[in-house]
């Protein structure tokens, strides 16, 4: 993936998910995502940045959950259209 790259989102009873070209699942929104405008609805996805993440630069109470010493973050940007 590269920054352009579409990325759909989509919702299901554990929260929003974003999903690459190919319907493969990328990562999960922040627990208390919600559209910033009720009205307006999500048209369009896309990879905005893609960041690297360490495991020591984490806070100590996240890094015990760490997996792996590194590892990409997605950072979407969402476009809205207004409803009509």
């Amino acid at each position: 993936m590269e920054p352009g790259d579409p990325l759909p989102l989509r919702r299901n009873s554990r929260g929003w998910f974003t999903y690459n070209a190919h319907d493969r699942g990328i990562g999960k929104l922040a627990k208390g995502f919600v559209p910033s405008n009720t009205e307006a609805s999500t048209i369009a996805g896309m990879v905005h940045a893609i960041s690297t993440v360490r495991h020591k630069d984490q806070d100590p109470e996240y890094a015990i959950q760490c997996v792996c010493e590194q590892w990409e973050l997605i950072v979407p940007e969402l476009v809205y259209r207004a409803r009509r």
